[in-house]
């Protein structure tokens, strides 16, 4: 099961305290810069671990990800959140204080 919640919170509601460590200190981490989004730009971060079972790469992962986030909320980083911008004016159509308010006759 997959669950979402806002990037603007830390990482650490909901779970017992895990120490994982698996990462394999003798390589370094590896970070590359892969291409542009919509409002970011993204990169790939790659280290190896001590693998013995599946519950190993999901706790490293988990960890990862908190100590990106951490990271990056002590260095003012923020994450991008998709945004969209409604054009109302856009040729052949209606500017929105055009369009009657529902209950009088409008949408």
């Amino acid at each position: 099961m997959r669950i979402y919640y806002a990037a603007g919170h830390t990482p650490r509601y909901g779970e017992k305290e895990q120490n994982h460590r698996t990462r394999d200190t003798s390589t370094d981490v590896e970070l590359y810069y892969d291409g542009f989004g919509d409002s970011s730009i993204n990169f790939v971060v790659r280290f190896w671990i001590d693998y013995r079972n599946h519950s190993d790469y999901l706790g490293a992962r988990s960890d990862a990800i908190k100590r990106i986030k951490k990271a990056f909320d002590e260095n003012g980083i923020t994450i991008p959140f998709p945004i969209r911008t409604l054009d109302f004016g856009v040729v052949g159509g209606v500017n929105l204080d055009e369009v009657p308010a529902k209950g009088n006759g409008g949408l």
